[in-house]
């Protein structure tokens, strides 16, 4: 008897969730997920190359990229308003001293909502055995004052979403700002220590010619030892220096190929380098413009608009309920296992009516949204004097910048005239060696001031156009 019933059962059971197994199948792929590998650096990287695959493989990027989708998915997800599922059951019971007796069933639900609040379920089930009939069951609610139009559970979820979406949004730009930012810098960055390299290996040359003259006047008993003693003494520093610039230039290019999310180690030629563009600056313009187009400040406006509709929520907790409710049966519909087939409907309407009292933890709930709009609109205004201190000290270290910039350049060629006469009058025997070595440093700083300084107004400007709030993506990718 046993073998025969689960014999029985379990052929009706695969009839049943045959078709429901299948679905089930045909919705769940099997998906492989295979690791990225990063792409290879060109032999010749141009600056805006490299900010192109920065926005591409920055692995920042990408996880602000993810966290965007997600909300993307979210917000898809809350307007599905509307879900269906299929089911399929077996089961055997003991009912007193009747004995023991086997049931199956299989049907399907449905479940509706609108954004203003109104809710709707069907359940149908066709098929079943045994003493359980087959059914249609229809329920239905509308809330006329509390969780309705706008305020209805379904409307905030989506309104949620859409302000998780815009915040996202906002927050993927702004990553996407930091990260194409810090390439440009380390890329400048690189560009400045291959740079100082070669002004090193200019050092070097000039303290090499210097101990071969000092050589020379030694021979020639026109010098004392000592002025060759310091000659070769420059000659080692200027050597180290190099050493220490070419290992500062490796570092420099790892970290530029670390912030595009490749792998280090590798030796791209760089072949831009820092742009002379001078501009003038209008603060009041930029402050404008700033307040207008800073990203950041929109992020504040959204995380204000989510508060204000958490504060309506908890206080539309506060309020009664009042709900229409509605429900329909009808059993006996369709097929039947059982011996008697009996059909009837059953349907119910009312309302329905709630008052909450004495609720502490809705009082304190609309409490915390309170307090909490009020510290959102105190950090928006400081955001907004955040934004106003960023701008206005980017001007001036742009201002700065442009300043040294014409400074080292009057001084560079004051610099070369004085280590031309300097070695002019050592050649003539009018001064002695020190004022070429002097001569000679000042020229090496020179040299290196002008490049950094170059370079420093270039990323002055840049950190400008970010702090304004300009696309830097845009424009470095275009």
């Amino acid at each position: 008897m046993i073998f025969k019933f689960l014999l029985r059962g379990g052929a009706f059971l695969s009839l049943i969730l045959s078709p429901v197994l299948t679905v089930v199948g045909a919705n769940s792929p099997q998906t492989t997920v295979l690791e990225p590998t990063p792409p290879a650096v060109p032999a010749r990287l141009s600056v805006r190359e490299a900010a192109r695959i920065t926005v591409q493989n920055n692995p920042q990027l990408k996880q602000s990229r993810v966290t965007y989708l997600a909300s993307k998915s979210g917000l898809a997800s809350a307007r599905d308003l509307s879900t269906t599922s299929l089911f399929a059951g077996i089961s055997r019971a003991g009912v007193g001293s009747s004995g023991n007796q086997t049931s199956a069933r299989t049907g399907g639900q449905f479940t509706w909502q609108r954004r203003g609040g109104d809710e709707l379920s069907a359940t149908v089930v066709p098929a079943s055995t045994s003493s359980l009939n087959s059914n249609l069951q229809l329920q239905y609610r509308r809330p006329f004052v509390r969780a309705s139009g706008s305020l209805g559970q379904a409307n905030v979820s989506i309104t949620s979403a859409e302000y998780d979406l815009v915040s996202q949004d906002n927050q993927l730009y702004l990553a996407r700002q930091n990260a194409v930012q810090e390439t440009v810098r380390s890329y400048f960055q690189a560009v400045r220590a291959r740079d100082l390299i070669a002004v090193s290996e200019s050092d070097v040359g000039i303290a090499k010619e210097t101990v071969r003259i000092a050589s020379r006047k030694l021979e020639e008993g026109l010098i004392a030892e000592i002025e060759v003693s310091r000659a070769k003494i420059q000659l080692a520093q200027s050597e180290d220096n190099l050493i220490q610039r070419k290992r500062a230039q490796r570092d420099a290019l790892d970290a530029l190929l670390l912030s595009m999310g490749l792998k280090v180690g590798q030796s791209p030629e760089l072949i831009d380098t820092a742009p002379s563009e001078r501009i003038t600056v209008d603060v009041n313009s930029l402050l404008e413009e700033a307040l207008a187009n800073r990203k950041d400040l929109l992020v504040e406006e959204v995380a204000i608009k989510r508060q204000e509709l958490e504060l309506r929520i908890s206080g539309n907790e506060l309020r009664p309920s009042v709900d229409l409710v509605a429900d329909y049966t009808k059993a006996g519909l369709g097929i039947s296992g059982a011996n008697t087939y009996s059909a009837q409907s059953v349907w119910s309407a009312g309302i329905d009516y709630s008052l909450p009292i004495g609720s502490v933890s809705r009082k304190e709930r609309r409490s915390i949204a309170q307090r909490n709009l009020e510290q959102l609109y105190v950090d928006k205004e400081f955001r907004r004097q955040r934004i106003k201190n960023e701008v206005l000290a980017a001007a001036r270290t742009l201002e700065a910048a442009g300043a040294s910039l014409d400074i080292f350049k009057n001084d560079l060629s004051v610099a070369e005239e004085n280590l031309k006469l300097a070695q002019r009058m050592v050649e003539e025997g009018l001064v002695s060696n020190r004022d070429v070595l002097e001569a000679q440093v000042a020229l090496t700083r020179t040299r290196s001031s002008l490049l950094s300084a170059q370079i420093d107004y270039y990323l002055a400007l840049i950190d400008l156009k970010k702090a304004v709030g300009r696309d830097l993506a845009g424009e470095m990718t275009s």
